[in-house]
């Protein structure tokens, strides 16, 4: 088995670092030697004109300060100011896109760690996007039975602690059928825009820079289909834990697959609401097509979302008539 993990480089320096706003200075090789302060007032009219060549270029000068950024976005919440919340979320993704561009990071410690460019090359290149005919085979795929656990964890946290177990997790993403990352560069805070910020993953999505070549796929993402990114590199913790960066990036393979927006429901004889006519057995084809695509790259495990293999709460799904399908039905 491929080891999961991108073993980062890291060069210790003698970085000088000194607080300023929600941000950091660092003097590193190429740095200048004097930085103006920029303290929150003039930061927000900087994000909210999404000029993102001027945020590339600051963020390049400032140094992410995961504690002050974290004090900054539990104030925001406190005063339920959701401009800032989405401009500040914005900034990690502007930050994160510039440590890809850039091949590397900085610790708080002023150490570099170093985000292969030719690992995120082979990833980006080996994207693909499957559309899969739903295929029951009365033949069990594997004479193991597959078990189940549900866990009160973020998605990454608990796919990078299998990893350190020595296993080789896929994520589910919950993703945008149009749009390639959804509104990662919005400052949006779903499942999809928080991996983005987090990773390499939106460049296997977007593939702006045209290291993938000509694709053969374009979006939307089939009905019934996924795409696949390999090996994308994890560099970044939780949004409760203010995105700091991992002290080494780790490899994950990830399926974007999309759901039903406001499916027809009906509702059950004890009061509950159940999912209704055709949309059931859709439902179950989707599924289906996600673990079609987990079995042809071997994944030892697959890691989905707690809100359910299938947005429940944004996409007005409800879980009941899944849970007792699933419970009962062959998916693979």
């Amino acid at each position: 088995m491929a080891s999961a993990s991108a073993r980062g480089s890291r060069a210790k320096g003698k970085s000088k670092t000194q607080t300023t706003g929600i941000f950091s200075e660092i003097q590193h090789k190429g740095a200048p030697h004097k930085l103006a302060p920029i303290d929150h007032m003039v930061l927000m009219p900087l994000l909210r004109s999404r000029d993102v060549p001027k945020l590339l270029n600051f963020s390049a000068t400032y140094y992410f300060n995961h504690e002050l950024w974290l004090n900054a976005w539990q104030a925001a919440l406190g005063k339920s100011d959701f401009a800032v919340i989405k401009s500040i979320r914005l900034f990690v993704q502007l930050n994160s896109i510039h440590a890809s561009n850039l091949g590397a990071y900085f610790l708080p410690d002023g150490s570099k760690v170093t985000l292969p460019k030719d690992m995120i090359c082979k990833s980006v290149q080996g994207t693909q996007q499957y559309n899969c005919a739903p295929v029951i085979s009365t033949e069990p795929s594997s004479p193991l039975d597959t078990s189940f656990q549900v866990v009160k964890s973020d998605c990454l946290v608990a796919a990078l602690d299998l990893v350190s177990q020595g296993l080789d997790p896929a994520v589910l993403v919950l993703a945008s059928a149009y749009n390639p990352g959804g509104g990662y560069m919005e400052g949006a805070g779903a499942q999809e825009e928080n991996l983005c910020r987090r990773t390499t993953l939106w460049q296997n999505l977007m593939d702006p820079f045209g290291v993938g070549g000509e694709r053969k796929w374009v979006y939307p993402i089939p009905e019934f289909g996924a795409i696949y990114s390999p090996k994308v590199l994890v560099f970044r913790g939780e949004e409760k834990s203010g995105y700091a960066y991992l002290a080494e990036p780790v490899r994950l393979g990830f399926i974007n697959s999309c759901a039903y927006r406001d499916p027809p429901v009906q509702t059950g004889k004890a009061g509950e609401t159940r999912l209704s006519g055709k949309i059931i057995g859709n439902y179950l084809n989707k599924i289906r097509a996600i673990f079609s695509v987990d079995l042809l790259y071997k994944s030892q495990l697959f890691v989905g979302h707690s809100l359910s293999i299938y947005r429940i709460a944004l996409n007005k799904c409800p879980g009941i008539l899944l849970h007792d399908k699933i419970s009962t039905e062959a998916l693979i």
